[in-house]
Order: structure tokens, then C-alpha cells, then sequence
């Protein structure tokens, strides 16, 4: 019960914060690059939020609603979560060769 109004607190204190950030905020006078920065936090905490789910729930959904068969070979959804590690180290690479 208790848990359960803590998360109702963060929630609305975390939706408020992000109002302000946006709009309210928006009447001080910050730079054109400080602007665009601003309206980046929300999606990019979104991103986070999501990215930070990869150990747990993320790999759960893997392997309770996911097929971890290709051309018959089976794997566990663990290795679901290793290819987020595979394909960042090979876009780091290729963006270091641009």
C-alpha cells in the first residue's frame, strides 16, 4: 500500500517536473542550442528508462512471448539481451570510420 502511493508520488512528481521543464521553463530566456537540449530530456529519458529495463522486464517479455528459434536452432532468451552489446560495439565502430 505504501509502495503503491510512492510510485503514484514519483510518477506525478516526474510528469510535473517534465511540464515545467517544457512550458514553464520555457519563459526564461535560454540560448537556441540550450532549446533544443530541453525538448531532448524527455525522449531521451524515455530512452534511458526503457534501455534500463534490459536485465529484467525486457528479458522476461523475451522469454516468455518471443520465438528463440532461428532455422531451427534454438537459444535462450538471454542472448537476447547480449545483442544490444553486439550492436553498439559494431555502431561505435562504424561511426568511428565515418
Amino acid at each position: 500500500m505504501l509502495s503503491d502511493a510512492l510510485g503514484v508520488l514519483l510518477v506525478f512528481t516526474t510528469v510535473v517536473f517534465f511540464i515545467w521543464l517544457l512550458f514553464v521553463g520555457a519563459g526564461a530566456r535560454w540560448s537556441a542550442s540550450a532549446d533544443r537540449r530541453r525538448s531532448a530530456v524527455p525522449g531521451l529519458s524515455l530512452f534511458w528508462c526503457m534501455f534500463e529495463q534490459a536485465g529484467s522486464t525486457l528479458n522476461l517479455f523475451a522469454q516468455r512471448s518471443t520465438r528463440n528459434s532461428v532455422f531451427g536452432f534454438a537459444f535462450p532468451a538471454s542472448w537476447l539481451q547480449a545483442m544490444t552489446r553486439c550492436l553498439s560495439s559494431r555502431w561505435r565502430r562504424c561511426r568511428l570510420l565515418w
